[in-house]
């Protein structure tokens, strides 16, 4: 409202209308192709748009737009008309010489079967960070700008479109609470974190969905399951075995441990990144309880012999967790015949959304709650 209230409070500039046949034509030829960008409310953009458009959400369109070439035909488009005339509007008024608003919007063009596409595309500004500079930077296309491209998909992954259309009802019309039993919104809720703990423990070859406990990422299923441990076993021992390239997430949570009096010993790794069996095997004490080695690196991408540790600790009946953030997805798993206690996963990593991930916790294994409630 504010952006259409902030437009609005100035005379319309002049922009050209283009009809559906005109823009399909511009956008077949090699010369002067047009630069499509597709406003309206982000949730509308679950449905079709024209294939290679930029979006904008309108609701950013006035921090956003600046950013566009200047030196490109811009057609503004959206579902029906309503907020491409104020976005087409507003670039005029920011002096912007060849804008063209496309009125009949989706509507028209899916009717008349145009080239479409659908879910979020890698070149929408719905994406942060470095993958919103990359579709800009595409929009440029041939203005002989450098092109930037994201590459650091251990770090983030974009949400994958399918994933966005499982999650969408029930961030929409299917609410409800999963603990609450007593009508259909809470069923159907229950039943889909249900659904989705078997798909997680199916992925990973866990014996049980019980065995799936979700979080809301890596870190928090790092701590869980090293504090967890620790603080439930430390009647039997105080001593912790973990690597020096491990992520912050497990060795923060080791060097709480030892201000709280637990023995922590970090296993060094060879010019190829992997810890070696020998080191391991002569870490081991009588108070040995726990051994968190990550499955791969998020920096070098190096599998540790994730196997061989898992039967080392089970035979001096020693817990195992691994940091599984880089392996799920990627590493042949099966942490029952693996012998991995406690893995931790991490939506984002794969094409999930942030915020969200999971601890295996193998079902003879009990942890020490650390958030009450």
């Amino acid at each position: 409202l504010d952006c259409i209230d902030d437009i609005m409070k100035s005379p319309p500039k002049k922009h050209r209308l283009i009809t559906t046949e005109e823009l399909s034509e511009r956008l077949r030829s090699s010369e002067d192709r047009p630069l499509v960008v597709d406003t309206r409310p982000e949730y509308e953009y679950r449905n079709a748009h024209i294939a290679g458009a930029v979006l904008i959400p309108f609701n950013k369109f006035r921090v956003e737009f600046d950013r566009l070439p200047r030196n490109r035909a811009i057609v503004v488009t959206c579902h029906f008309g309503k907020y491409s005339i104020v976005a087409a509007n507003k670039l005029t008024q920011a002096g912007y010489k060849r804008v063209y608003d496309y009125a009949a919007g989706m509507e028209e063009w899916n009717r008349l079967k145009k080239p479409v596409a659908t879910g979020m595309p890698k070149d929408t500004l719905q994406q942060t960070g470095s993958a919103k500079t990359a579709a800009f930077n595409w929009a440029r296309g041939s203005d002989g700008d450098e092109r930037t491209v994201y590459l650091d998909y251990n770090a983030t992954t974009p949400l994958d479109p399918r994933v966005l259309d499982c999650m969408m009802p029930f961030l929409t019309n299917k609410f409800g609470n999963a603990a609450s039993l007593t009508h259909s919104f809470g069923t159907d809720a229950e039943r889909a974190v249900h659904d989705a703990r078997e798909k997680v423990a199916s992925a990973i070859g866990a014996a049980s969905s019980n065995e799936i406990v979700f979080t809301s990422g890596a870190t928090e299923s790092n701590n869980l399951a090293i504090k967890g441990i620790a603080h439930r076993l430390k009647s039997t021992g105080n001593h912790i075995i973990t690597c020096v390239t491990e992520h912050k997430a497990v060795l923060d949570p080791c060097m709480s441990l030892e201000r709280q009096g637990f023995d922590v010993t970090r296993l060094g790794v060879g010019e190829d990144g992997l810890i070696r069996i020998e080191d391991l095997v002569g870490a081991f004490r009588p108070t040995t309880i726990l051994v968190s080695v990550m499955l791969a690196n998020n920096e070098i991408g190096v599998v540790q012999p994730f196997r061989r540790i898992g039967e080392l600790c089970h035979e001096r009946g020693i817990v195992y967790h691994t940091d599984g953030t880089q392996g799920v997805g990627k590493v042949k798993l099966d942490v029952a015949a693996d012998k991995i206690d406690l893995m931790s996963i991490s939506a984002h990593k794969i094409y999930g959304p942030k915020g969200a991930g999971a601890l295996y916790v193998r079902s003879s294994v009990e942890l020490e709650s650390q958030i009450d409630g």
